[in-house]
């Protein structure tokens, strides 16, 4: 149970910093923190990661919708084994951001990002994150890196 708990915890918390980014930075506004290295700005991607296919919503929508439904019937399958504790944390972790961000395209269109860092890479400084991103990021590695120590 303590993996569902991780899942909704993640869309939950990430839902509510949203929220808060969405009420308390204006368009085009930059709060910097951490000596500047932080930036907090909002942004609404229609696309993928990285703005990838921002000019097909629906094919975004509806693919993202088929992969989270099956790592979910994945999830819920593995939540009930004993074991393999990495792979349920990293599908906890993939799933509460993955349903978190594919909600706010079907309410709004748009997925909120609102963090970003400042590098020396000028391409990196220009990627705007999230919660659920970090999580979905997270998850990804882990459930791979543990799916593929079991098979070895």
């Amino acid at each position: 149970m303590i993996f569902i708990g991780i899942f909704a915890g993640i869309f939950v918390l990430d839902l509510l910093m949203k929220k808060c980014a969405e009420y308390r930075l204006k368009d085009k506004e930059k709060r910097e923190l951490a000596g500047g290295a932080v930036i907090l700005h909002r942004y609404e991607n229609p696309g993928a990661a990285l703005g990838i296919l921002k000019h097909h919503a629906k094919a975004v929508l509806w693919g993202t919708f088929i992969i989270l439904s099956l790592l979910t019937a994945l999830f819920l399958k593995l939540v009930r084994q004993p074991g393999r504790t990495g792979e349920k944390l990293g599908l906890a972790l993939l799933l509460g951001g993955g349903w978190n961000n594919w909600t706010d395209r079907v309410i709004k269109g748009s997925v909120t990002d609102y963090i970003s860092f400042r590098s020396r890479w000028k391409r990196f400084s220009r990627i705007v994150f999230n919660l659920s991103d970090f999580a979905i990021f997270a998850g990804t590695a882990l459930a791979g890196l543990s799916r593929s120590g079991r098979r070895s």
